[in-house]
């Protein structure tokens, strides 16, 4: 069974669509025929995609404030909170053998790996920053590498980072101005793809 969950403004929450239901799309002053739920998160403001945890029924919101929400599936009900000091602009969700974990990104330019684990977020590390660049995309994981576009030094780049740490491993030029706004992977090709805001979509093999 299919859910879409939108997290919107002030003092509005998370809400929950079935993707199964016909409904009609959410508009200014319009509610979906086929909204399940919604829950009001203390005011709250979100921007930062929400992400089901790949070993749970949870679900992790960012908000603007710096918080981590974690979130019941089940009631809706909040789980925990942790505070990663920048307003989250994504979050990844990493796989069992990475225990569940969450990558977070800041709009002050930090990335973090956080555990949640029976109702506490426990930092593994970060929040980190990379010498010289900011980083500006969601993460994106293949094996035991990390991937994020950057803005620098000099030029847009694409950093490879260890999972396990958060320290850089290596990286690629854009040879472009443009911020990279997206990093995405072909397993099947073993290649990267990012996009920059100069309107280039730059491939490469895994590195």
């Amino acid at each position: 069974r299919g859910f879409l969950f939108v997290p919107v403004g002030v003092g509005t929450g998370v809400f929950v669509f079935d993707l199964n239901v016909a409904g009609t799309p959410p508009g200014p002053g319009v509610y979906a025929a086929n909204l399940t739920a919604q829950k009001l998160l203390n005011t709250r403001t979100f921007q930062a995609q929400c992400r089901k945890q790949q070993t749970g029924n949870v679900l992790f919101c960012g908000a603007t404030n710096g918080d981590v929400v974690a979130i019941d599936l089940t009631n809706g009900n909040t789980l925990g909170t942790t505070n990663v000091g920048g307003s989250v602009q994504s979050i990844s969700t990493l796989a069992s053998s990475f225990n569940g974990d969450i990558i977070y990104t800041t709009r002050s330019g930090t990335i973090g790996r956080l555990n949640f684990t029976a109702g506490a977020f426990t930092g593994v590390w970060g929040p980190s920053t990379i010498t010289g660049a900011t980083v500006l995309s969601p993460a994106t994981s293949v094996g035991s590498g990390l991937y994020v576009g950057a803005n620098g030094p000099t030029t847009a780049r694409l950093y490879k980072l260890n999972i396990g740490n958060g320290s850089v491993l290596d990286n690629r030029s854009l040879v472009s101005t443009g911020a990279v706004g997206a990093v995405g992977v072909d397993a099947f090709q073993n290649r990267l793809a990012a996009t920059t805001a100069a309107g280039a979509i730059w491939s490469f093999p895994t590195f």
